[in-house]
């Protein structure tokens, strides 16, 4: 019999722990990754026993109870997951973060290599880092997710699913070959006008055709040197502060926040949050960089930081903790769309070629969906079909939306546990939908509007209890729909 009470005390209690060991290994704190002494501890919440008995709580539930179930049914499953290969993760983190990566003699960390790649002008000395880092992760790295996946893939025939894909369409509730048809008809319509800007915007930057560049141009090109002027290291913080005390939030004044800004050489390159205790104890780790990225990194990961912060502390466990994840990203992507919006760039970043800005920030908007379009077709053949042979797979389904080189080393380095790639792709959608309503209630300077704040608020209070298709309901629209995300792009790239 499940003991739900004493269940949702040690939720929590493993939250925090593999929250503060995640932050610290990721903060570049400490170099090992120690999660398998932590799982020992809560190993109970993750074994077969537990899982049977959720299931049958589950089954037997009445319709009050049978959503708190479901979010744990998924969280119980993950655990067993991870739990399987903890030691395989374990490894994989502390070597990642302890790998260097040699060039001219130079010995750079893994982690920071990716940030000297984006920031290199010439390219043979950017493309002979990227080639050095390939090689790390070809030897060193990948063979440890080979042995990560086919147990992830094991594991959940194990578990009476006839693959990956099917046991997490059953947890999550997401049909994953019907939400690829929506963006496949989307990604039809943005192609044309993504290939057309990023072909020229590609022979601008570094002379050469978008089918010939490789994936290291691509970072670099992103990096936007070229808008650094308007996006000082010093104004970071502050005009982020600005964006939320527009909304009628002063961060400063939140004791249950924290952001860790700071520079560390071993700090993952990719920004991140960790909810410890929610709403109690949120934090957000960057890696600064320098530039409109920067500031993007920080407004998403305060995205997330916010929904945590102000979520009601009189939910369960379960909603606090657990659920659809879109969730939290559609509000991260508002916050940092902020960087998209003409109206708040005119008050705050006072730049002389905004319309060329502009235009380069909708082109990576389109990037982003065909690239994570991409991912999930690649992903559900990855892991209904297996992962031999899946590096010509992984080039060519990235190639065909995308258009320029990819390596196909990364068939498994660019792959995220759980069809998170999904979560980003619905909430992109779900964000324009929620960013138009804001629009149609307070206005186009809705961000200046404490009632905007407000409404905000109550969305975030409800922490995750409530998926991403439920939210669209509570926000106006009967279901989940590409077109407000659409008409964005199409009215900047179309200009």
């Amino acid at each position: 019999m499940l003991d739900l009470k004493k269940f949702r005390k040690d939720l929590e209690d493993f939250n925090r722990e593999i929250g503060l060991e995640y932050y610290e290994h990721g903060a570049g704190l400490k170099d090992e990754f120690e999660i398998s002494k932590i799982y020992n501890k809560y190993n109970h919440l993750f074994s077969r026993e537990t899982l049977s008995q959720v299931k049958m709580a589950f089954n037997n539930s009445d319709e009050g109870l049978k959503r708190s179930l479901r979010y744990i049914l998924e969280f119980v499953v993950d655990g067993y997951m991870e739990n399987q290969v903890k030691n395989l993760v374990e490894e994989y983190y502390t070597l990642e973060a302890t790998l260097q990566v040699e060039i001219d003699g130079e010995k750079l960390p893994y982690r920071y290599a990716a940030v000297k790649i984006a920031n290199e002008d010439n390219r043979e000395k950017r493309k002979t880092l990227f080639q050095e880092r390939l090689n790390v992760e070809k030897t060193k790295l990948t063979p440890l997710l080979e042995k990560i996946w086919e147990r992830q893939h094991e594991i959940s025939r194990d578990l009476g699913y006839r693959n990956y894909m099917d046991l997490y369409r059953n947890l999550t509730g997401i049909d994953y070959e019907k939400l690829l048809n929506i963006l496949v008809k989307l990604a039809d319509k943005v192609k044309p006008l993504y290939k057309e800007e990023m072909s020229a915007y590609i022979e601008e930057k570094i002379g050469v055709s978008l089918e010939e560049a490789e994936k290291h141009d691509v970072s670099y090109v992103f990096r936007a040197k070229d808008f650094d002027e308007y996006f000082p290291k010093e104004n970071l913080v502050p005009l982020l502060k600005k964006y939320y005390k527009g909304l009628g939030i002063d961060m400063d004044s939140q004791k249950n926040i924290t952001l860790d800004l700071e520079e560390r050489p071993k700090k993952s390159p990719r920004a991140f949050m960790v909810p410890i205790i929610v709403p109690d104890d949120v934090r957000l780790v960057v890696l600064p960089k320098g530039g409109v990225d920067d500031y993007s990194s920080l407004f998403h990961e305060a995205g997330h930081l916010e929904h945590f912060a102000n979520t009601d502390p009189n939910l369960e466990p379960e909603f606090k903790y657990l659920g659809d994840n879109s969730v939290t990203e559609t509000y991260a992507f508002l916050s940092e769309y902020m960087l998209n919006d003409a109206h708040w760039l005119e008050e705050n970043i006072k730049m002389d070629k905004l319309g060329e800005y502009l235009r380069f920030q909708y082109l990576n908007k389109a990037y982003f969906i065909l690239r994570y379009t991409a991912k999930l077709e690649y992903e559900i053949k990855l892991h209904t079909q297996g992962i031999k042979g899946m590096g010509k797979v992984y080039k060519e389904t990235l190639e065909k939306y995308l258009y320029f080189k990819h390596p196909e080393e990364h068939y498994l380095i660019d792959v995220d546990p759980g069809f998170y790639s999904a979560q980003y792709l619905r909430a992109w959608l779900l964000e324009a939908m929620l960013r138009e309503k804001l629009r149609e209630k307070f206005g186009v300077k809705w961000f200046k509007d404490k009632q905007a704040g407000n409404y905000l608020r109550n969305l975030w209070s409800l922490g995750q209890k409530y998926n991403a298709d439920e939210i669209a309901t509570r926000i106006g629209f009967s279901e989940i729909t590409w077109e407000p995300f659409y008409n964005e792009i199409e009215e900047v790239l179309k200009q």
